[in-house]
C-alpha cells in the first residue's frame, strides 16, 4: 500500500519562517493557517502583546477554549441521536417479531 505523498509547505507565523512536511490538503491547510493568523492578530492587537511566544500561547488557549465549548455543545445532540437509534432498533425488533 502506498502512503500519501507529502508536500513541503512554507509558512510564516509571527515573523518566524518554517517549513513543514504534510500530506494534508493544501486548501485545508491554507484555511487553518489563515484562521490561526487571524487569531494571532486579534490577540496581539486587542491585548497589546508584542512577545510572539505569549501571543501564540494565548491564541492557542482561545482556540482550545472554542473547541471545547463547541464539542460540549455537540454532546447532547450525540446522546439524543444514540437514544433515538436505540429506540428505533427496539421498534424494528418488535415489528419483526410480528412477522
Amino acid at each position: 500500500m502506498r502512503t500519501p505523498e507529502k508536500d513541503i509547505i512554507e509558512l510564516t507565523l509571527l515573523n518566524t519562517k518554517m517549513r513543514i512536511r504534510t500530506s494534508e490538503d493544501k486548501n485545508h491547510l491554507s484555511n487553518v493557517v489563515k484562521e490561526y493568523k487571524e487569531m494571532l492578530d486579534t490577540v496581539e492587537k486587542k491585548m497589546k502583546i508584542s512577545d510572539p511566544l505569549k501571543i501564540a500561547l494565548i491564541a492557542g488557549l482561545f482556540i482550545t477554549d472554542e473547541l471545547i465549548t463547541k464539542t460540549a455543545d455537540l454532546k447532547p445532540i450525540a446522546e439524543r441521536e444514540n437514544q433515538i437509534s436505540r429506540q428505533l432498533a427496539e421498534m424494528l425488533d418488535r415489528i419483526n417479531q410480528c412477522f
